[in-house]
């Protein structure tokens, strides 16, 4: 999807003339970009475009660095003031429509409540595993206030307390355990490796489907070091947790 560096080629026959004070700064992005590093030639096509801000080869190469480190949103600006000063140029319309669709691609989806593992999913581990912890500690306060004291009324209060605090506990270690192996609706994930297997179930062997870096799934629970995944067609797969990254 992304269109390939044509940058010397670019330049010549949209007849851009790069200032001799400043071809070293710009050559230098050009450099770093034959080299990959992408992010060094991103900081000196920036530095180029602070005194330049019209320069059009140098917003679309800076749009180019962005767009290779995911910067969906900062080459958006990029490739719009090549547009502004190089109108109908359809390498920016190509590559500005990209980032438009990447950046829809990762907006999380906000469904309306489902069921009630989504909403244990929602409210988090973290949440539940502490309202566990905080009931369980009061209730062996009263266990042993209850054994200390002799005075009816208290006794009273730890036998009601006490009961209390036993169903938020099993209501706590239930939702604890929900939340961890589940998945919200409003969790989705992106791939983060070049080309990952499927697999049909967590014991099997990889299937024949392939998912490709950057491509966006639904999460839908964890089994071990697997995540069962749902892809934009609604067809469910597992793949190795280490290969989705949540977002």
């Amino acid at each position: 999807m992304k269109t390939g560096w044509i940058i010397s080629i670019w330049i010549i026959l949209t007849g851009f003339f790069v200032p001799a004070q400043e071809v070293n700064l710009f050559e230098q992005g050009l450099k770093e970009v034959g080299e990959r590093h992408f992010a060094a030639a991103e900081k000196a096509f920036d530095e180029y475009l602070r005194k330049h801000p019209t320069n059009y080869a140098a917003a679309y190469n800076a749009g180019n660095c962005k767009l290779e480190l995911r910067k969906y949103g900062d080459a958006i600006l990029m490739f719009e003031k090549t547009l502004k000063y190089h109108p109908g140029d359809k390498n920016a319309l190509r590559n500005l429509e990209y980032c438009y669709l990447q950046l829809k691609r990762n907006e999380p989806y906000q469904p309306p409540y489902g069921s009630y593992a989504t909403f244990a999913a929602r409210v988090g581990s973290g949440l539940w595993f502490w309202l566990l912890i905080s009931s369980v500690v009061i209730l062996c306060v009263l266990i042993l206030l209850f054994f200390t004291s002799s005075r009816f009324g208290i006794r009273r209060f730890c036998l009601l307390a006490g009961f209390l605090l036993v169903l938020v506990s099993i209501f706590a270690g239930v939702n604890l355990r929900i939340s961890e192996s589940r998945f919200s609706d409003t969790h989705y994930g992106i791939v983060v490796r070049r080309h990952i297997s499927t697999y049909p179930s967590p014991a099997a062997d990889p299937g024949k489907l392939e998912l490709q870096e950057g491509e966006r799934v639904r999460l839908i629970e964890k089994h071990g070091g697997f995540t069962l995944v749902r892809l934009e067609d609604g067809h469910e797969v597992y793949v190795q947790t280490e290969d989705v990254e949540l977002i």
